[in-house]
């Protein structure tokens, strides 16, 4: 599958599954608002009608105490009683009559018309000046009440055993059963009244307020009803419970998606190193082989003359290149043991100033062979440290051997050894090709190579600093690269000595 259409795939899902997601918290977002919003409206609803019945509770309250007195019987008497005389004699009248006379039959003439007339006015009237005289009565009691509301304490009129008998009720009413605690404050925020299970510390923007009294006069003592729910946001939270798991599921489907993506990219590349290292090892593999064959064929031809020399000749070809073809199968097997955790160090005490030396006066010859420098600062105090000299051997041959392949010319290798905090330092510097900065993280991986185009002017298999990484890390040390293109290329390892090892 080409690259372009796996990112194409990569993107239309990483939308879709993004799209899905934030449709899906857009809508518990919204069915939360919602809730929060029908929550609110019943609430308020709620302290609306406990306000009106509180007032109304106050105006019973107050008309029984003044229709009780005496006064305003006396006041209220006249005019009822002579209604309620009135209505008894036209009773008295028509049970009489109705039972001392025969029922017939009569045509009114315009007297008794006259007589009904004037009977039912004079009956308006007096309903009509009862009315009028209660109107005044009630407008006195009124007048009184409100007076006395200027002046009276909110704690005088209201009963506040039945102010949470009624916001109990019509919490009720409403569907609101969340656990709440009320206060009641006034202008100022002074607290007047709280209810026994009150919080403290409980700001008015967390609960519900409501003004007692709405209707009182200007000069009134204003009141405040403020109710809390200190449980609602769990409420919240608890109701959106199950379209939680949607969510969290359709987040978990993207990730594994995104994995799977991932993965596919993974394969992909392992698939093109794995098809490098099979052409560079077939090319690496071919060439050795080929020589032995050609070697030998010349062995085996007749018309070649088999002298001392010839034969000693084609002799160390084929020993050479079998020697070649020998340490090619012996890196790889190398790789696959300690990739396996088989591999075996012997570790004992060694000298790494001293193996420096050792080793850079046999590999003199290949810098001396490109017409290179060679510099050496080897000023480390504590050289000793625990590692395999085969295999250290191997990691500092291979560095130097890299710096030779990629200095095509004017080769300057710089090679040297300090100890920093309580660690031996190793540096191996050359001035050749660099590495970008893009590649600098994936040369320690097994099979890679630097990409150089068409240009196969170095042979391998990109196994050299897979298995220099490998051996490092064996020995508890770190080897990190600086590098830049054109520029060159410096490696530097890190060992524990002996001492704190």
């Amino acid at each position: 599958m080409k690259k372009t259409i796996i990112w194409v795939l990569l993107a239309i899902m990483s939308l879709t599954f993004i799209g899905i997601v934030i449709i899906q918290f857009r809508y518990i977002s919204q069915m939360s608002q919602l809730m929060e919003r029908q929550f609110d409206t019943n609430v308020q609803r709620s302290l609306y009608q406990v306000a009106r019945d509180v007032e109304e509770a106050e105006a019973t309250k107050y008309l029984k105490q003044e229709m009780g007195s005496g006064e305003l019987a006396n006041v209220m008497r006249s005019p009822l009683a002579a209604l309620s005389d009135s209505i008894e004699t036209v009773e008295d009248t028509l049970d009489t009559t109705s039972l001392q006379t025969e029922p017939r039959v009569s045509i009114s003439g315009s007297g008794a018309s006259s007589s009904i007339q004037a009977t039912s006015q004079m009956y308006q009237k007096r309903f009509a000046d009862a009315f009028l005289h209660a109107k005044k009565v009630v407008d006195v009691v009124a007048w009184r009440w409100m007076r006395d509301a200027i002046t009276e304490e909110i704690t005088q009129r209201i009963n506040m055993d039945q102010l949470s008998a009624m916001l109990q009720e019509e919490f009720a009413n409403n569907s609101v059963s969340l656990p709440y605690f009320y206060k009641i404050t006034d202008r100022k925020g002074r607290v007047i009244y709280e209810s026994s299970d009150s919080i403290s510390g409980v700001s008015n923007q967390e609960g519900y307020t409501q003004r007692l009294f709405p209707n009182d006069p200007e000069n009134a003592h204003e009141a405040f009803l403020s109710v809390y729910f200190p449980t609602k946001k769990s409420m919240l939270i608890h109701s959106m419970s199950l379209l939680l798991p949607w969510a969290v599921l359709s987040v978990i489907l993207l990730i594994s998606c995104l994995l799977s993506i991932i993965l596919i990219f993974r394969q992909r590349r392992l698939n093109e190193i794995k098809n490098d290292f099979v052409s560079n090892m077939t090319h690496e593999l071919k060439t050795p082989v080929s020589t032995i064959s050609l070697a030998a064929q010349m062995l085996g031809d007749p018309a070649v003359s088999k002298t001392a020399e010839t034969l000693k000749y084609y002799t160390r070809v084929i020993v050479d290149e079998t020697k070649r073809l020998s340490f090619h199968i012996e890196k790889v097997l190398q790789m696959s043991t300690f990739e396996r955790g088989n591999g075996n160090l012997k570790l004992t005490e060694t000298d790494v100033n001293e193996l420096l030396n050792m080793i850079l006066d046999n590999f003199w010859v290949k810098v001396h062979a490109k017409h290179g420098q060679l510099r050496t600062e080897i000023q480390a105090t504590d050289p000793f440290v625990l590692v395999d000299e085969t295999h250290f051997t191997n990691v500092l041959y291979n560095l130097m051997d890299n710096a030779v392949k990629y200095t095509p010319t004017n080769l300057v290798l710089t090679v040297k050894t300090w100890n920093e905090k309580g660690n031996l330092c190793i540096s191996i510097q050359d001035n050749g090709v660099g590495i970008k900065k893009e590649y600098q993280k994936r040369i320690f991986d097994k099979f890679f190579r630097v990409p150089t185009g068409n240009v196969h002017n170095v042979k391998g298999f990109g196994l050299g600093l897979a298995y220099v990484k490998q051996i490092v890390d064996a020995h508890h040390g770190t080897i990190k690269v600086e590098s830049e293109v054109n520029i060159g290329t410096k490696f530097i390892i890190t060992l524990p000595t002996l001492k704190n090892n």
